[in-house]
């Protein structure tokens, strides 16, 4: 759940556009309140101007790439580490400067593909109306599922140190987090803003939690609806059985033999069914999370092999139960019914 996702394991408690100089003052009112300061990471604010020799209006006029792509402001930093949200999938963290003086920087798989970026690409940013010319060093895989801060673009250390900034800083508050605490913090740095981070984790649990029951509730009434037309269809076709039966019977077929012909066959179109109905349901989720809602499909495989056995179970007792009285009677006494 989200509310056991932990950053770095503890740490609950975010504050934002805190400026540069204001940083030492912040740790020092943290500490006096016994608040743990767990990171603090740069922000530095930018606007891509061009791609590969592209000015970024003739790019826009192409096409190349989505719109938003190239017009939005980026907020990146600078490190000489990974996170734990991140893995190079190519090139090298951290990496050298180029020949021609270009920044080393790593570049998130999928901004990557929008923008049309491969290794050795070069691209230039513009950071306060100062140009900086870099190239992609490496590709990063990003988990943005994670309370961490991840970044399209990471550029090395000692390239935007002076650039103008501000920096978030994640903390361990806990029960520490007084009213007096928060009339400080608004009194001494009013522009900094605080975001209680384990409050969030919960709400976002109790949405998700409330999605989920709707979703149950749904397929629980869905499989109700099913239940009831297996039923309605295996009571519409009895007299068909029936005659199938008085033929086994004629033929002088054991009970035992015809039983199991029954089971069989009951069995199959079960399975036909549910793994239709299956492999229709797990593409449907696959085409939501994929084009939707932008996530992951994570398939619980136990759930799966239980729907499946349950209905098949349910299936073919229901299918039996309802020719169980065919089965022990003579063919004279069938061929009366029919």
């Amino acid at each position: 759940s989200f509310a056991q996702e932990r950053y770095r394991g503890s740490a609950d408690t975010l504050l934002f556009d805190v400026q540069p100089d204001q940083q030492q003052a912040l740790e020092r009112l943290l500490s006096s309140y016994n608040i743990s300061l767990f990171e603090t990471v740069p922000l530095v604010p930018m606007r891509i101007k061009s791609l590969n020799g592209v000015d970024i209006a003739e790019a826009r006029r192409r096409g190349q790439s989505p719109e938003w792509t190239l017009v939005r402001e980026y907020r990146s930093t600078y490190q000489n580490a990974l996170r734990r949200s991140e893995e190079i999938i190519a090139g090298r963290f951290p990496a050298e400067r180029a020949g021609d003086s270009a920044v080393a920087v790593s570049v998130e798989e999928k901004i990557a593909q929008d923008l049309r970026l491969q290794l050795g690409d070069r691209f230039s940013v513009d950071v306060q109306g100062f140009e900086i010319m870099a190239y992609v060093a490496s590709i990063r895989r990003v988990n943005w599922f994670r309370f961490e801060p991840n970044f399209f673009f990471v550029f090395p250390e000692g390239v935007l140190e002076q650039a103008p900034q501000s920096r978030i800083i994640f903390a361990a508050a806990g029960e520490k987090k007084s009213a007096a605490f928060y009339a400080a913090l608004a009194a001494e740095f009013p522009n900094v803003s605080l975001i209680d981070l384990e409050l969030a984790r919960k709400t976002l649990d109790k949405v998700v939690a409330a999605a989920v029951s709707v979703v149950r509730v749904f397929s629980l009434f869905v499989i109700a609806v099913a239940g009831v037309i297996l039923i309605t269809a295996v009571v519409s076709t009895r007299l068909a059985r029936l005659n199938e039966v008085l033929l086994f019977k004629i033929f002088g077929a054991r009970r035992t033999t015809v039983v199991l012909i029954a089971l069989y066959e009951h069995a199959f179109l079960a399975l036909i069914g549910i793994f239709s109905g299956l492999l229709f349901a797990v593409l449907s989720a696959y085409a939501a999370a994929f084009w939707y809602l932008k996530v992951p499909l994570v398939l619980d495989p136990g759930s799966l092999v239980r729907t499946l056995l349950g209905v098949l179970a349910a299936t073919v007792c229901l299918s039996l139960a309802a020719s169980i009285g065919t089965y022990n009677r003579s063919p004279s006494a069938l061929l009366r019914c029919s």
